[in-house]
C-alpha cells in the first residue's frame, strides 16, 4: 500500500513541511506506474523519488529521518528490524505480527492504525520535528537472546 504513504506525505507536503520522500525497492507488482501518476497527481514530482533496488540498505537508514511500512499484514518483519539495527525509527500501520511486536510505540518508531492515512501524515511531522532518540530494536531479539533461548530449548529436549 505505497499510495498510503505518498497521500500521506502529500497532507504531511502541505502543511508546510520540506522533505524528500524516497522509495526503494523493485517493482515487483507493476505498480510503478500507477505511483508515479499519483505522484503526479498530487504535485509532489519534486518530493518524492523512486530508487528502484538497494544493495545498500544501511546506508540508506542511517540517512533517513525514517522508514515506512503501510503493509495490509506482514510476516516477521526484517526491513523493520534492519531499520531499527541502523537507528532508524519505524512509522507502521500496527498490524499482526511483524511491527506491532518489534515496534516499541514512540520509543523506536510510531504504530498508525491500519489504513488511516491522516494519522500516518502526522506520525511522518511527529518523526520530522520530533526525532526519536536512541532507536534500537528491543533486546528480546538480540542474537544473544536468540542463542539463549536456542541453548533452553536444547536443555528442555535433553528430559
Amino acid at each position: 500500500q505505497i499510495d498510503h504513504i505518498i497521500k500521506a506525505f502529500s497532507i504531511y507536503i502541505s502543511k508546510g513541511n520540506d522533505s524528500k520522500l524516497l522509495i526503494y525497492g523493485k517493482d515487483e507488482n507493476g505498480e510503478l506506474n500507477s505511483l508515479k501518476i499519483l505522484v503526479k497527481e498530487l504535485n509532489l514530482n519534486e518530493y518524492v523519488e523512486f530508487k528502484g533496488y538497494t544493495s545498500n540498505p544501511e546506508k540508506v537508514f542511517e540517512n533517513s529521518i525514517a522508514s515506512i511500512l503501510t503493509s495490509k499484514f506482514e510476516g516477521f518483519g526484517l526491513t523493520i528490524m534492519e531499520s531499527l539495527n541502523n537507528g532508524c525509527p519505524v512509522l507502521s500501520y500496527n498490524i499482526k505480527y511483524g511491527s506491532s511486536e518489534l515496534i516499541e510505540n514512540n520509543k523506536n518508531g510510531i504504530l498508525v492504525e491500519k489504513d488511516n492515512i491522516d494519522e500516518l501524515a502526522t506520525a511522518m511531522e511527529n518523526a520530522r520535528n520530533i526525532p526519536l532518540k536512541d532507536v534500537k530494536l528491543n533486546n528480546r531479539f538480540s542474537l544473544e537472546s536468540a542463542i539463549n533461548n536456542y541453548k533452553n530449548l536444547l536443555d528442555e529436549l535433553k528430559y
